[in-house]
């Protein structure tokens, strides 16, 4: 995806620099990835192409505007380096809110609209009958105006100085004469104008678009004009980029004949270049970007020689979480074999544990939703919320790609996310916003999987021995009588949960992190994708110093893996090896993680071997969260921070000096921070304090609310939490001064009953709002008073979500070596490398939205060195 700014500073530049702007029209991907191939510097999407394509002359056919958006997968899943403009009918009767239409188009892929089918070149009857009923070339021009109030990028197509003028007035970026259709050929009319003919219509057009708007931008559709910089048309283009790109791949032998021939060609205007060249269309080589297919490597092994591998593929990643996969199916959008090893007898790792959400400003998503952001003032709040942690080469990278990452990961596939609620965690700082940049996997039925459905993890929360339910569907399952919507939801999904449960080891409704992981594998057996699961990675091989695979161990046997192209580490970090835990965590020492178990370095393992070097510049090893650990005997089992109880009125947290440290409602990260600030883990003595009310209302940890916990006292009995009748008596059992607990106390609920917080502030960020409770009816809904006994505490630990500290890379994804070298054919994304976060935690989804679109920079990385090596190949470099 591409926004209007950045595309007018492309043609802009092309116009200053005196090179021509070329506009391709495309109706299917081949078509448009040879376009993009040869130099096309935008694709238009007509419906109406694809008459051209059955072999007739251009005709609508069907409903133009259904057609359209469907070649948008099409396109995008083959071509993301060049914006892709889509053909609007204006004046469907269908579509009538022109504003629903835009966003329809901007959320399908395109990065631009222009208005055809076009009145503009019916004959005036025709156009005459139209306007009387409201849907005549006016509708054209309120489209080219909408799209311009929206930001939308926009070409016009117009036939008169009359229609220029319109459409100049109206915003439009690009005026396009339109002479007439194409004479003689295969597909051409029998009749049309003249050249000369057509060259004074356009010169006519375009001096009357100038008139209105001297900054607007000329092309020209037909004829030939050497006033205008650009040019936008259909077969002959197709031609022209062929034999640009013919231009920039010639071989020694052809460069005498072909400078020549580049000089002839080269002097004629934009129109008369279509019509002189005649290549055929090119379909031999790749592109640089992921989205374009490579020719495939082939494995050759003589007789005489013994092979020295037992499987070949291009890409093998190693680790199948949201990096992982992401990077598998980007490679395999992009023609290239790819392999999937993963350590774990079931697919996913921590990504399929978590809620699964990525922060991603700007996606098609927030622009469907009209969230007003940019990539500047996205950047703006990073720059606040890292400080001297900020490296604008990664932070760029991720932000200017993350809305093309994330469309092309969804193009053709079965990976969708949606709009999440969630305001950046820290959104009254410059640059935040209260919704818009986080978003979360659309749920996904696991039945769709088939015997697939057991490859993916178990997800880390479930009710019933195996049901998944989210956030959002706790309250009906507590108190399914609330209202008979709750009711019915929660018989339905019982209901449905039986029916799994005689077919299926659990629940098939996923959500979260398991069901993108479920979408991610749907998506990837559309493309014979080999995914290995109980086989770890060994060793990586290497030959004249490039990485060419690995070892890896599968069914008990040594296997020699050959990857042509690359090798991605995506293995997830160390947060379970206690080892890398003690050396790289320096401040932040912690024993506990809610990673997937198989999460042990050996990303980081395989690397060093060769000589990786480790990024530890960060302002903290991990992305933290608080934890309680409910312990039974030998056993123990490490309890997640709650939902119902997280940051809600009537609980605060404490320290060593019985004083709160914290703004309870603030992120999970900010209170394991300020934990560590506070003096952990030289006093671990850190808790949630609250009364017996609150608990019997919210839960505490792994207790839940009333009356699905009827008694505390088991828990008090396993030195889960603490009780006492008083504040002075919970502070006695817990070793803090008694006087200083019950002073803390009695000034939180006198700020709970002012309905401020002076030491915290909590309750005045969207962030904390949306821990607040209305219900409570005080003025500030995050603040609740403690005051009936017994009182009640937690003990809480920080534990990692997941480590920040990774391999050393560049923001291409290449792995470095300790002179910050990159080692060829190795890769890292995900928690495999540092993360460009740097140990902060801005928002919702900073882990998987990273991984992800550092996951297609590698695949782009891999893909531009194989291209360039293929090209070297064959100049005989």
């Amino acid at each position: 995806m591409f926004d209007r700014a950045e595309i007018l500073a492309k043609i802009t530049a092309q116009v200053e620099a005196g090179k021509a702007v070329l506009a391709a029209a495309s109706s299917c991907g081949l078509v448009a990835k040879c376009a993009a191939l040869g130099g096309a510097d935008m694709l238009v999407v007509y419906s109406t192409g694809l008459s051209r394509l059955m072999g007739l002359p251009t005709s609508r056919i069907g409903d133009s505007n259904a057609r359209t958006l469907e070649l948008a997968a099409e396109i995008r899943n083959v071509v993301s380096s060049v914006p892709v403009i889509g053909g609007v009918e204006a004046w469907d009767p269908l579509r009538l809110e022109l504003d629903d239409l835009l966003d329809k188009f901007w959320a399908a892929g395109f990065s631009g609209v222009i208005n055809y089918p076009t009145i503009s070149t019916m004959g005036e009857k025709w156009r005459e009958r139209r306007g009387r009923v409201g849907l005549g070339f006016e509708r054209e021009v309120e489209l080219i105006a909408a799209a311009r109030k929206k930001n939308i990028f926009s070409l016009a197509y117009v036939a008169s100085p009359h229609d220029a003028k319109a459409m100049a007035a109206a915003g439009a970026d690009c005026i396009v004469p339109h002479v007439g259709a194409t004479r003689g050929g295969l597909v051409g009319h029998e009749a049309g104008q003249s050249i000369e003919e057509a060259i004074r219509r356009i010169n006519e057009i375009n001096a009357a678009a100038q008139a209105v708007r001297p900054e607007v931008i000329l092309l020209c559709h037909g004829g030939g004009n050497r006033r205008a910089p650009g040019y936008l048309g259909s077969l002959p283009v197709y031609r022209m980029c062929r034999f640009r790109w013919r231009l920039l791949h010639r071989t020694d032998s052809d460069r005498a004949g072909g400078e020549s021939c580049s000089r002839r060609i080269q002097s004629r205007s934009a129109p008369a270049k279509a019509s002189a060249i005649n290549a055929e269309i090119c379909t031999e080589a790749g592109m640089n970007n992921p989205i374009t297919k490579l020719k495939p490597s082939t494995a050759s092994s003589s007789k005489a020689n013994k092979p020295t591998h037992d499987w070949e593929t291009d890409v093998l990643v190693i680790g199948s979480g949201a990096a992982g996969l992401s990077a598998a199916l980007y490679a395999a959008k992009a023609g290239l074999r790819v392999t999937v090893c993963e350590k774990s007898g079931r697919l996913g790792g921590t990504t399929a544990l978590s809620n699964g959400m990525i922060w991603v400003p700007c996606s098609m998503q927030a622009r469907a939703a009209k969230i007003d952001d940019s990539i500047a003032n996205a950047k703006i709040y990073l720059q606040h919320e890292l400080g001297d942690y900020y490296r604008p080469d990664f932070v760029d990278a991720y932000l200017e790609d993350g809305p093309t990452a994330l469309a092309s990961l969804e193009n053709g596939s079965e990976v969708k996310f949606t709009l999440a609620s969630a305001p950046d965690y820290h959104s009254s700082q410059i640059g935040g916003i209260d919704m818009g940049r986080a978003l979360s996997p659309a749920a996904y039925d696991g039945r769709l999987l088939g015997k697939d459905f057991d490859l993916i993890s178990d997800p880390i929360r479930v009710v019933l021995g195996g049901m998944m339910i989210s956030s959002g569907e706790v309250r009906s399952f507590l108190n399914p009588f609330q209202s008979a919507a709750s009711l019915k939801h929660v018989l339905r999904r019982v209901s449905r949960y039986a029916g799994d449960r005689l077919r299926y080891r659990r629940g098939t409704e996923l959500s979260g992190g398991n069901a993108l992981i479920a979408r991610l594998l749907a998506s990837l057996r559309r493309y014979d994708t080999e995914i290995w699961p109980s086989c770890p990675a060994v060793d990586l091989m290497r030959e004249g110093g490039r990485v060419t695979g690995a070892l890896l161990k599968r069914d008990r046997t040594d296997l020699r893996v050959r990857a042509s192209h690359g090798v991605i580490l995506a293995t997830g970090g160390f947060a379970r090896n206690g080892k890398l835990r003690a050396q790289l965590s320096r401040a932040h020492q912690h024993n506990d993680t809610l990673a997937h178990s198989d999460v042990t370095g050996d990303g980081i393992a395989l690397a060093g071997r060769l000589g990786a070097a480790i990024d530890n510049d960060v302002a903290s090893s991990g992305f933290w969260t608080p934890v309680s650990i409910l312990r039974n005997g030998r056993s123990s089992q490490v309890v997640p921070y709650g939902w119902l109880d997280r940051g809600r009125p009537g609980v605060i947290a404490v320290g060593p000096n019985a004083k709160r440290f914290v703004n309870e409602s603030n992120s999970y990260h900010d209170i394991c921070l300020a934990m560590f600030n506070s003096g952990y883990p030289a006093d671990k003595r850190f808790y949630f304090i609250c009364d017996k009310e609150f608990v019997r209302l919210r839960g505490m940890g792994h207790l839940l609310p009333w009356p699905w916990t009827l008694s505390i006292k088991k828990y008090a009995r396993l030195g889960y939490i603490e009780i006492g009748r008083t504040i002075a008596e919970l502070a006695a059992e817990l070793g803090l001064d008694p006087q200083e607990l019950q002073k803390t106390v009695e000034e939180h609920n006198a700020h709970a009953a002012e309905g401020r917080d002076p030491l915290f502030k909590r309750g005045e960020s969207a962030f904390n709002r949306t821990l607040g409770d209305p219900a409570v009816g005080k003025k500030n809904p995050n603040l609740g008073a403690i005051k009936n006994g017994p009182f009640i505490a937690l003990p809480i630990v920080p534990a990692t979500l997941g480590t920040a500290t990774g391999l050393s890379t560049d923001p291409g994804g290449r792995v470095l070596n300790g002179n910050g070298v990159p080692i060829a054919g190795l890769y890292a994304c995900g928690n495999d490398m540092t993360s460009p976060m740097r140990g902060i935690y801005p928002g919702a989804g900073i882990t998987i939205g990273p991984a992800i679109v550092f996951a297609y920079r590698a695949v782009n990385s891999i893909v531009q060195s194989t291209h360039q090596g293929q090209t070297a190949a064959a100049s005989g470099a």
